[in-house]
Formats: structure tokens, C-alpha cells, sequence
């Protein structure tokens, strides 16, 4: 699925998000002899595990693709999912316009475009597009303090 959406924030803020979430993340699950990891590890081919510890919980992040103020591509598996997701930035003055897209790689989507099939699509748009909108709104929120 795909959306795009226009956020009043800058390219490098919306990649400085990222890039400190998936530190974040990857900072949280480090095996105790790791060093930490920083900006300049955020790249292609970098991977995160998150919940190791346990084959049913554990999340795989894989950096596909990544070139900071323009793209990122990522694929995210577990066990039982795997979902490949990618931001595409375009400047627009003093926006900027995302391009979202997240597949489901497992292909487990239903024939039928029935009305629940439907309903599923619009709930699933309805949170990517939330999604969006949080990043724009923790920038909001750093920029004030």
C-alpha cells in the first residue's frame, strides 16, 4: 500500500527523526559487548535485532536502501511476517512530500476486494497516514523545546 502525504517540516528533520528511532532501537537491544551505535551507522546494510533472546519474538530490521534527504528502504521480518516499507522525499518550499510504501512480503492478502477486505485497506491507509503525522508532530514538539 501506498500513500503519500505532505508534512510542514524539512528533510533533515524528517531523516534526523529516523535516523534517532532507529538508534533508539538498535542502542536498546545491543549485546552487552557492543559499542553504541551512532548516525554514521545508519546506512545501507545496517541491521537491527530486537527480542534475540527468543526465536517467536525476535524482529530482524535490514537497511535496503538509504541515502539521508532523499530515501530509505528497509525490510522488517519476524517469524511469522515480513514487510518491506520505504519513504521517498521530495522538497516543496517549505515542505515536504512523502511517498509511503509498505508491502507485506508474505502476499497473504485475500482475493476478494469485498467490503471487508475494503474496510481492512482503508483502517491499514488510515494508520500509515497516522504514522506520518507523528513524525510531523514529535518535529512540532522538539522544535518548541
Amino acid at each position: 500500500m501506498k500513500i503519500s502525504r505532505t508534512l510542514t517540516i524539512t528533510t533533515d528533520e524528517f531523516f534526523d527523526y529516523l535516523e534517532n528511532q532507529l538508534l533508539k532501537i538498535a542502542n536498546d537491544n545491543l549485546d552487552e559487548e557492543q559499542e553504541a551505535y551512532t548516525n554514521s551507522d545508519i546506512q545501507e546494510g545496517f541491521r537491527i535485532i530486537q527480542n534475540r533472546d527468543t526465536d517467536i519474538n525476535k524482529v530482524e530490521l535490514l537497511i535496503n536502501k538509504y541515502k539521508k534527504g532523499e530515501f530509505y528502504e528497509a525490510t522488517a521480518s519476524s517469524l511469522t511476517d515480513s514487510y518491506r516499507m520505504s519513504y521517498l522525499i521530495t522538497p516543496k518550499d517549505d515542505n515536504i512530500l512523502v511517498d509511503y510504501e509498505q508491502v507485506n512480503l508474505n502476499n497473504f492478502q485475500a482475493e476478494s476486494k469485498g467490503f471487508f477486505a475494503k474496510l481492512g485497506e482503508a483502517l491499514y491507509l488510515s494508520r500509515m497516514s497516522n504514522s506520518l503525522y507523528d513524525v510531523e508532530r514529535a518535529v512540532f514538539k522538539a522544535r518548541a523545546n
